[in-house]
């Protein structure tokens, strides 16, 4: 694709998270960017940053909260995270982030294999006590709104972050 660009194609839907964890093995920086499909205008605030980055474990980049769906799920995020970490970050279901790879690393098995990924890195983040800036940025993410094919995103994420809850009470 370009310099510095592997594109790796899963055969079958594994999961966001597995995704992410997969693509690791193939990175050999120190940091590591996430950076959602749908999201566009990012990359001149990632580089604007990245003198700062090495005095932080994680950058969260956080849209303006835009009128998409209910709210629902991103409540239902938050209430997760406050109960397993006692901390409240609006940030908690943001899928731009820049974490060292290191981290990432350690984490591995504590993380979610489909759109809980961002949950549970958001509850190992805290719990560990890695420093972590959240940046509030200007950049425009795809919004499904209140469309069947936006609630049924939303409902596969909601039941995601679910389902890792559930193997956290276990």
């Amino acid at each position: 694709l370009g310099e510095n660009i592997l594109l790796l194609i899963n055969t079958i839907n594994i999961g966001k998270g597995y995704s992410i964890k997969r693509a690791l093995q193939f990175s050999d920086s120190e940091y590591v960017c996430i950076i959602d499909a749908d999201v566009e205008g990012i990359m001149r605030i990632v580089m604007n940053i990245r003198d700062s980055i090495c005095d932080y474990d994680c950058i969260v980049f956080s849209p303006e909260i835009k009128k998409g769906g209910f709210g629902f799920l991103k409540a239902f995020a938050s209430r997760v995270v406050i109960s397993n970490t006692g901390q409240n970050p609006s940030w908690c279901i943001s899928g731009i982030r820049i974490v060292r790879k290191s981290i990432l690393n350690s984490m591995q098995n504590s993380l979610d294999d489909r759109f809980g990924y961002e949950v549970s890195m958001t509850i190992e983040l805290l719990n560990r006590g890695y420093r972590i800036l959240n940046v509030k940025a200007d950049f425009e993410h795809r919004l499904t709104g209140k469309t069947f094919a936006g609630f049924c995103h939303r409902g596969k994420q909601f039941l995601d972050i679910y389902k890792f809850t559930s193997s956290l009470r276990k």
